[in-house]
């Protein structure tokens, strides 16, 4: 039932923010969008691999993702109620995370002005779940429960990635150019400021 329901929110969210039609930066409007290429291939292989890793995950010791909340009857502990919880929101995070890359796919291919926010969301929210998850797996005394560390390298990685990505999708130019499209083509011609007319009268020609 739980598994239905984070199902349901993460398509519920997904359809909201495929919807999400940003105005472009006013310099690139009216201009062709340019090709994915330079360094934003980097991001686009990295979205392209991510949602197998994810399933790898989810399906990885027999699908033990798809049991987690079952952890408390099979492993003593003194905070089963909060287990319990914590059990619930990873398996929560594990579909949004899941929903949100499959969804940056298809926003990131048909050049929507809505990737560059939803890029620095997606490294900026990696890396504080990992941080929340780390926070959780040492309150509750996991390592001990489990046998088995909890993997700093990830932390190392998120952290990385979101201080050099970050940056790019907020100041970079070529990212400016590149995500320009809109859900509604006619949104920005709509929005677009008028041009103002001078009040001063027309320069004198002679006849």
């Amino acid at each position: 039932m739980f598994i239905a329901f984070c199902i349901g929110v993460c398509i519920f969210g997904a359809l909201r923010l495929y919807r999400y039609d940003p105005l472009p930066h006013p310099e690139v409007l009216g201009k062709r969008p340019w090709s994915i290429g330079s360094f934003l291939v980097l991001p686009a292989i990295g979205l392209c691999i991510n949602p197998l890793r994810i399933l790898y995950d989810m399906l990885a010791n027999d699908g033990a993702f798809f049991h987690a909340t079952d952890y408390t009857s099979l492993v003593a502990t003194e905070h089963p109620v909060w287990i319990d919880l914590a059990m619930h929101l990873s398996q929560l995070m594990g579909f949004v995370q899941l929903s949100f890359t499959i969804l940056l796919i298809v926003l990131y291919f048909q050049h929507r002005t809505s990737v560059p926010l939803l890029m620095k969301v997606l490294y900026i929210g990696t890396l504080a779940w990992i941080c929340v998850d780390f926070w959780i797996y040492e309150a509750m005394d996991l390592e001990e429960a489990l046998g088995e560390a909890y993997g700093s390298k990830e932390i190392i990685r998120s952290f990385i990635a979101a201080a050099i990505w970050v940056p790019v999708f907020h100041l970079s130019e070529r990212v400016r150019f590149t995500f320009t499209r809109q859900l509604d083509p006619l949104a920005a011609v709509i929005m677009a400021p008028p041009v103002q007319e001078s009040d001063s009268p027309p320069p004198f020609m002679p006849s």
